[in-house]
């Protein structure tokens, strides 16, 4: 009897691993490896950030489809609590100079946590690709005690903190920059908002900046833009060095925009860019255009939804500042819902969701879902008594819809010129601040904010 022993070899196809390749003569079908999982600490101050750097093989063609490959961590609270998290794929840099920005090393794997309970967690992570699941034994760490005062929740018609105490927000619409210009000016911004007493600002991943996706090619694709990924971490960082709270917007209206400003020509969701869409409109109800969108906002949850100084995420701001917003206002408010039920999905840390409208007769039916946490206004208008117009607005729609109002935009019009030519003082921005924040004091006023609002309501 002759036994024939047959050997195959099999070259990879290009499918494998962007950290560990699979050498040559390695099987196609093969189970994802996690070599090591390296902590940035062992002991962490109760809402501060920790981080693991996870060492994987896996096979996948794109490390930010969350069907392809997907890494997670499970954390065990001391009292028993569970939370799981996405992991990202991550680029570091170096900045040599001011918004200068060199690759450090090769990508690699991240998962960041912020724990909101004293005492011992545990936690075990695993990584799934299409050829199977592996894990990696559990590990442990200690958080300590800190004065954070923790993350920020919607409770009724006020917006508090996790031990209990009302977040009031104060502050500015730091929206953007351009990226030619530089995103290190936000740490002058943020630096001197914080020496006036400020906590809150509004940034927007617009594509001229910090957008992780844009022009043809791109849609799902990262790769290209992980340097504003890291600038947007370093943002956050001196957000936190400041004691500053963000409400981070996804998507702005211009990106859709034919016209006047085409933000459409270069838009990756647009056919001649690759994507699956003719026309704008065609991004609120196309299946592949949902499924990448909402892809950039689980890579989005998972790498800066950690910190407690994301106070909240705000989907798209003016939805109804695009040309075909009247012809298309079903198709636009069911993706809204849809698209906020799926952020507050994914968020373990109950973050409110909101979005934004440029005109308030459109956005009644979207305050009134209670999915959304809070309601928002952006007033322009150039008129000698804008406190009280806010004043009002702001009180009218606390009351109508019974949960918080936030002013994320408003101005005495929409040319810096013009308004520095009637208000080089900033009389109107100082008196809007006050006046708006007396509708957020009345149900827990003292006598000397009651004195203080009748004086203003008879003015």
């Amino acid at each position: 009897c002759i036994w024939f022993v047959f050997f195959f070899f099999q070259a990879e196809d290009g499918i494998r691993d962007l950290v560990r390749s699979r050498g040559l003569g390695d099987v196609y079908k093969r189970q994802p490896i996690i070599h090591s999982v390296i902590p940035n600490n062992t002991t962490i101050a109760r809402y501060e950030k920790f981080e693991l750097i996870v060492d994987v093989t896996a096979t996948y063609a794109s490390p930010y489809d969350f069907d392809q490959v997907n890494l997670q961590a499970t954390f065990t609270s001391p009292s028993g609590n569970v939370f799981v998290v996405d992991g990202f794929y991550y680029q570091d840099f170096t900045m040599t100079q001011p918004n200068v920005l060199t690759p450090n090393g090769a990508p690699d794997w991240r998962i960041r946590f912020s724990p909101n309970q004293k005492g011992v967690w545990s936690y075990t992570v695993k990584i799934t690709d299409t050829q199977g699941t592996a894990s990696f034994p559990s590990q442990q760490f200690t958080c300590i005690t800190s004065l954070h005062k923790g993350f920020v929740k919607r409770s009724g018609n006020n917006l508090v903190y996790d031990n209990g105490d009302r977040f009031l927000a104060i502050g500015t619409n730091l929206a953007w920059t351009e990226w030619a210009s530089g995103f290190t000016i936000y740490d002058e911004w943020i630096t001197s908002l914080k020496s006036y007493g400020a906590n809150y600002v509004k940034i927007t991943m617009a594509p001229w900046i910090f957008g992780l996706e844009w022009g043809s090619g791109a849609m799902g694709n990262y790769a290209g833009r992980q340097n504003r990924a890291w600038a947007l971490d370093w943002v956050f960082d001196k957000l936190e060095q400041k004691n500053i709270y963000c409400q981070l917007h996804f998507l702005v209206h211009d990106e859709l925009r034919t016209g006047v400003n085409p933000g459409w020509d270069d838009n990756p969701y647009k056919n001649t860019n690759g994507g699956p869409c003719a026309n704008p409109q065609d991004f609120f109800t196309n299946s592949t255009a949902k499924k990448y969108f909402k892809q950039k906002l689980r890579y989005s949850n998972a790498r800066w939804g950690y910190s407690s100084y994301l106070h909240s995420w705000e989907i798209m701001s003016e939805v109804d500042n695009v040309s075909f917003y009247n012809s298309n206002y079903s198709q636009i408010f069911n993706w809204l819902l849809e698209i906020t039920n799926y952020v507050k999905s994914k968020d373990v840390y109950s973050r409110a969701v909101s979005s934004g409208y440029a005109w308030p007769q459109n956005d009644s039916a979207y305050w009134n879902n209670s999915a959304v946490g809070y309601s928002q206004l952006h007033i322009y208008d150039f008129i000698s008594d804008l406190e009280m117009k806010l004043y009002n607005y702001s009180r009218h729609y606390i009351e109508k819809y019974q949960k918080p109002n936030i002013i994320s935009e408003f101005a005495l019009g929409h040319e810096p010129n013009n308004i520095f030519q009637n208000d080089p003082e900033g009389v109107a921005f100082h008196n809007v601040l006050w006046s708006v924040s007396y509708t957020h004091l009345r149900a827990h006023e003292t006598v000397l904010d009651l004195v203080c609002r009748l004086l203003l309501e008879q003015k």
